[in-house]
């Protein structure tokens, strides 16, 4: 699965933009998955072609809203897998990209007939864009990861502009998916 970040990436900006999907919220969620993979890098293992993947997840994931807010998450997989402007992408990809705007809300079912290890990817990358997505639940487009720190079982997010005081229980139910993936519990904090 190799995704070239330019010409795959404006693929899917121009998929966001035939859609009209809200793009403060969908940059806003494709930065903070982005600084969420990097700096757990050392935990996942994946690559420039996942982070792409996690990328064009974060910038999609709400494209179904076009459709209906209700069920939007299936929506936006059915979008991805069947607009006839979207066939250039790589078919495994979008197969694997369809699967990972499908499962950031609601409970995530891995299909089946995916490789072993398209799973264990694919649940990572779902559980950084579920936290990704629920940090910025309130669409203020301005949520800062500054750190993560590690120790032990426990990985806790320092954040900026979420309101985690209103959105708290949103972010904890989201980031149950997180513990299952990296078998580490999310614990979300202000950063001082």
């Amino acid at each position: 699965m190799l995704l070239n970040n330019t010409q795959h990436l404006n693929m899917v900006l121009a998929l966001g933009n035939k859609y009209h999907h809200n793009q403060l919220h969908a940059k806003t969620v494709e930065r903070s998955a982005v600084t969420i993979f990097k700096l757990l890098q050392e935990f996942h293992g994946l690559g420039e072609s996942e982070l792409n993947l996690l990328r064009h997840g974060a910038l999609l994931h709400d494209l179904g809203t076009y459709i209906s807010v209700k069920r939007h998450h299936r929506h936006s997989a059915y979008l991805v897998l069947h607009d006839q402007d979207f066939d250039v992408y790589p078919p495994k990809a979008r197969e694997l990209l369809a699967i990972l705007v499908k499962n950031h809300r609601r409970p995530v079912k891995l299909e089946a007939k995916l490789a072993y290890s398209e799973q264990v990817i694919l649940s990572k990358l779902i559980a950084i864009l579920r936290i990704a997505d629920a940090l910025d639940y309130l669409h203020y487009g301005n949520v800062q990861i500054t750190s993560i720190n590690i120790e032990a079982n426990q990985c806790t997010f320092k954040v900026e502009n979420a309101g985690l005081e209103i959105i708290h229980e949103k972010v904890v139910s989201k980031a149950e998916y997180f513990t299952e993936a990296f078998k580490m519990q999310a614990i979300f904090t202000k950063s001082t």
